[in-house]
């Protein structure tokens, strides 16, 4: 390419999708140059990097939030369905703060932190978006591609920037068809991670099955069982193909490790929080199985090799306990452990704790030695649920009782403040920060290929 072109790439890599789209109608030329597969490598370069205009502190900050509309009718005898709304919220990152000469916006505005909102054209998904709390679910995002899990058989891939049609993961074929046809397995969920092989330049999903009957065998009459291993298996993207991989440390030789809910995608890595338990069941207890202890599960994308990381300490405390658990990216960079502390009856308020990741001298390369420093302190009551951090500073909140408008909460002047009045399902909230881009998750396996 000539100097001019060159040029040409570097604003061209600088521009949001909406717009892009529109470009590709200007000539057969420019619609192949943005749909090459090095001018949609240039653009998630550049649009994931921090120090870059679309994460920078002078523009504008995405956020995908799924919601639950309201629905007073329920059907006696059977569990209430709701209808799903995907919405796009674009936040001014400059707004809402005082102390900032960029900002222009009327501070007497209580919704000034929202630059635009959008509900997503979902038309081109082939069943209804009617659903329950824990379907539709919002897995997690990665360079724009967003993994929505729609129950706990079927999973797809969706970039709403380019108002593509999702794609519908083919189905795994290591899952027992009997396990998956049962209304028992359907109502669970399982754990699923969405990431970015740098290695061989392909998105994975993982998806970290249970054992189904195995698991819940009919352990209740007093007899003690086993709890089988975590079936972990890989979907390629590039390839359209799901394979089994090794458990690794997610089992050893008297525990299982379980990922829950996935948390995110940084730096070749998928992130749970999730917990060790005992593979040995009591049938005289009162409890099936023993969890002995929280933990952050990772998985490393170019190897495939599970990680577990500690807990800070305060987290093991018996006085101490802990609510709304999850991580959170920190500053776009970091992993954060986000919880609520509540000793006793008296002295609740949120933590912040970021990680420093250190190795040791576990097999397998555990992550053993974790170093956690507390970074913030702040009370809110128990019924704020938190969504995502939209900035380095600020945290996106739901009321836990809902029907009440969408909360941003200021880490540095702790100042809670109304974004948007948005009604809905409580249970039904989700936020995933999202970077736009152009990746498509239908013509992505003919650029692999090429």
């Amino acid at each position: 390419m000539g100097m001019g072109n060159d040029i040409l790439l570097q604003i061209l890599s600088c521009l949001l999708p909406k717009t892009l789209t529109r470009f590709k109608c200007v000539s057969k030329w420019w619609c192949a140059l943005i749909s090459s597969p090095e001018f949609v490598v240039k653009h998630v370069q550049h649009n994931s990097d921090p120090d870059n205009n679309i994460l920078s502190s002078s523009s504008t900050c995405t956020v995908l939030l799924r919601r639950l509309l309201v629905d007073d009718a329920v059907c006696e005898g059977r569990p209430r369905t709701q209808p799903v709304v995907f919405s796009v919220l674009n936040f001014c990152c400059n707004c809402c703060n005082a102390n900032s000469d960029n900002c222009h916006c009327n501070n007497s505005d209580p919704l000034r932190f929202l630059s635009s909102f959008e509900d997503m054209d979902m038309t081109n998904l082939k069943q209804p978006l009617i659903g329950k709390a824990n379907t539709f679910r919002i897995v997690g995002h990665c360079d724009g591609i967003i993994c929505v899990q729609l129950n706990a058989v079927e999973v797809l891939l969706w970039n709403p920037a380019i108002h593509e049609a999702p794609k519908l993961l083919p189905p795994e074929p290591y899952l027992d068809v009997h396990i998956a046809s049962s209304r028992r397995y359907r109502d669970m969920s399982k754990a699923l991670g969405l990431g970015y092989d740098p290695k061989t330049n392909d998105y994975k999903v993982v998806d970290i099955g249970y054992p189904g009957n195995e698991l819940y065998g009919e352990y209740g009459d007093g007899n003690d069982g086993i709890i089988y291993t975590p079936k972990p298996v890989v979907y390629s993207l590039g390839t359209d193909t799901w394979r089994e991989i090794a458990t690794g440390s997610l089992e050893t030789e008297t525990t299982n490790l379980w990922p829950e809910d996935f948390q995110f995608y940084l730096k070749g890595m998928c992130y749970w929080v999730g917990h060790e338990q005992s593979k040995l069941v009591d049938g005289g207890g009162d409890t099936l199985v023993k969890d002995i202890r929280d933990v952050i599960i990772s998985f490393d994308m170019r190897d495939e090799v599970f990680h577990d990381i500690l807990f800070p300490h305060v987290y093991c405390l018996s006085s101490t306990i802990f609510y709304n658990i999850r991580l959170l990216l920190w500053d776009h960079k970091s992993v954060a452990l986000f919880g609520c502390c509540a000793r006793g009856h008296a002295d609740e308020s949120f933590g912040i704790w970021v990680l420093h990741e250190e190795f040791g001298n576990r097999p397998n390369n555990n992550y053993y030695n974790a170093t956690w420093t507390k970074h913030h302190a702040f009370n809110l009551t128990l019924t704020h649920k938190p969504l995502a951090f939209w900035k380095s500073d600020e945290i996106l909140f739901v009321s836990a009782y809902g029907y009440q408008p969408l909360d941003s909460y200021n880490l540095h002047t702790k100042a809670s403040s109304q974004c948007l009045p948005i009604l809905g399902d409580p249970d039904g909230f989700a936020a995933v920060f999202y970077v736009p881009s152009m990746v498509s998750v239908l013509g992505f396996r003919k650029l692999y290929s090429m």
